[in-house]
């Protein structure tokens, strides 16, 4: 998974990097295509982030509970 993630946010640097170098050469208007495109996968990157963190997080409370339970009896 950290993988993907990884790739995610080498691929939105990339486009930002390449949206500056066309902002220089050509304008902002046609470079927004690669500013847009970073934006997209910085999202996407941090939106996984938050969904594995808060999947971990339930698994550890789910645990708790569990625990909770075996000593009650």
């Amino acid at each position: 998974m950290k993988i993907l993630d990884s790739l995610l946010f080498a691929f939105a640097v990339v486009f930002f990097i390449i949206g500056i170098h066309q902002t220089f050469i050509y304008g902002l208007e046609l470079s927004y295509f690669f500013f847009a495109f970073s934006g997209v996968f910085f999202l996407f990157m941090v939106y996984r982030r938050r969904k594995r963190q808060e999947a971990e997080q339930n698994e550890g409370n789910q645990q708790k509970q569990t625990a909770k339970k075996g000593k009650k009896k």
